[in-house]
């Protein structure tokens, strides 16, 4: 279980399996710790929609 922690919202618990594919499709490492900053959700955001629509 992996869990993503952020001081504007509330924590988000996932499966290790779903949280390492969703870190791959946002072009990021699946570490123990890490930090997505405000300055790269735009891309991660864009990916993780263009990936939403490939799978439809």
């Amino acid at each position: 279980m992996i869990v993503f922690r952020s001081d504007a919202a509330a924590d988000i618990m996932m499966f290790d399996d779903v949280a390492k594919r969703m870190m791959e499709i946002m072009g990021r490492e699946f570490a123990t710790r890490g930090i997505i900053t405000v300055e790269q959700l735009p891309d991660a955001i864009a990916r993780l929609r263009a990936a939403i629509a490939e799978d439809r």
